[in-house]
């Protein structure tokens, strides 16, 4: 397998994952959260997505989708502790963000010349990435890491269970 089809199998893995995760819950339901001071699936969500978004407007200005400055806000790390369901967006809205900024992110990686992944990471990413290609593998394994409070938020919702 090459780097690039190696790093395309964890992204599509981790969007797997939060797909199928989210797929049967209701509204409400994704502003349930996995712990009293952990937050809901719908900010998570939104910080994937946000978190997505910059790391990619580090590696390549431009290409991503727009988010909206509300988007961005409603997800900043200052609104995790927030219950307000007025703040958070729809379900189906994620889903369609989080679709579009994937896409971006592998139409990227695809773009991306093999030698270049091995480059420095983004200056402010570089402890965590330390190359542009820990930057890409990241979005998928940020997914993974947070696709496991979405199972908690399952269990407790008496949700059966998928994988």
């Amino acid at each position: 397998m090459q780097t690039k089809a190696a790093i395309k199998a964890v992204l599509s893995y981790g969007s797997f994952l939060v797909s199928k995760y989210i797929s049967d819950l209701e509204e409400s339901e994704i502003l349930v959260r996995p712990a009293p001071s952990a937050s809901h699936i719908a900010y998570q969500l939104g910080h994937l997505i946000v978190s997505e978004y910059n790391s990619m407007q580090c590696l390549a200005p431009g290409l991503s989708p727009a988010l909206s400055e509300e988007f961005i806000s409603a997800h900043a790390k200052e609104n995790q502790g927030s219950s307000s369901s007025e703040l958070f967006y729809q379900k189906n809205e994620y889903v369609e963000l989080g679709e579009a900024q994937r896409e971006a992110t592998l139409g990227i990686l695809q773009s991306y010349d093999e030698d270049r992944l091995s480059d420095p990471g983004p200056e402010k990413m570089r402890s965590y990435a330390p190359t542009a290609g820990h930057v890409f593998i990241m979005q998928g394994v940020h997914q993974l890491n947070h696709s496991g409070q979405f199972v908690v938020v399952r269990r407790l919702l008496g949700k059966p269970v998928l994988i």
